[in-house]
C-alpha cells in the first residue's frame, strides 16, 4: 500500500462528514505538511453514511484548521476538498527552515509517517484539506 500510494499523489477527493476529533500535529508531521507551528492539525471525519469508514484529514493552514474547529463545535457536516500528499523520508526535508530551530537532518532521523486514529502503524500518505465548504 505504501508504494502504491505514490501513484495517487496529488489526486483530489471530496470528503463529506462531521468533524469528530482533533489531534495536534507532531513536529515531524508539521514539517512533512510544510506548515507553521500551531497552524495545522489532524481531524477525524465521521461520514454521513453509517457503513463508510472514518477518515483522518490533515490541515496545514490556520484558515482550514479554524473552519474545521468551528464545524466540530457546531457538530455540523462539512464538505472537504482534500489532496493526497506522500512524504518520503529524505535526508533534508525542503520545508525545514533555520528559524524553526530544528536541525536540517531532524526530519530524516525522526520521520516514520503520519499517525492515524485507531491505527498503530503510521502511513507515508495523508489527505490534506485544501478547502472547507458548508
Amino acid at each position: 500500500m505504501e508504494t502504491a500510494c505514490r501513484a495517487h499523489e496529488g489526486r483530489r477527493f471530496l470528503v463529506v462528514g462531521r468533524p469528530r476529533a482533533q489531534v495536534p500535529l507532531t513536529e515531524v508531521e508539521r514539517i512533512a505538511l510544510g506548515c507553521a507551528r500551531g497552524a495545522g492539525g489532524r481531524f477525524t471525519i465521521a461520514p454521513s453514511a453509517k457503513t463508510a469508514p472514518r477518515v483522518d484529514v490533515f490541515t496545514r493552514s490556520v484558515e482550514t484548521t479554524r473552519a474545521l474547529q468551528s464545524r466540530r463545535g457546531a457538530r455540523s457536516a462539512v464538505k472537504l476538498s482534500v489532496r493526497v500528499l506522500v512524504a518520503d523520508r529524505g535526508f533534508e526535508h525542503p520545508t525545514i527552515s533555520y528559524e524553526d530551530g530544528v536541525p536540517p537532518d531532524y526530519f530524516a532521523r525522526h520521520w516514520r509517517g503520519f499517525s492515524r486514529s485507531g491505527n498503530k502503524e503510521p502511513s507515508l500518505w495523508a489527505l490534506v484539506v485544501e478547502r472547507v465548504e458548508a
